[in-house]
């Protein structure tokens, strides 16, 4: 699924994603799901595809990559 990053706090290593199919709907997303190398973050309105899931809290990334 593609996206764009709402906002990621780096140093505290989690955030937000806004799914483009799904604009309204908010992704959490932690540093430890970021597929790239080297130190793991993002930035506000960054393109990402990312993968997720569903529970209990709500939806929340499981892969992250940046376009």
């Amino acid at each position: 699924m593609r996206g764009i990053v709402l906002w990621f706090d780096a140093a505290k290593g989690f955030g937000f994603i806004a799914p483009e199919a799904l604009p309204e709907r908010t992704v959490f997303v932690e540093h430890s799901c970021i597929d790239q190398p080297g130190y793991r973050t993002l930035t506000e309105h960054q393109a990402v595809m990312f993968t997720f899931e569903r529970d209990a809290h709500g939806a929340h990334a499981t892969w992250v990559r940046p376009r």
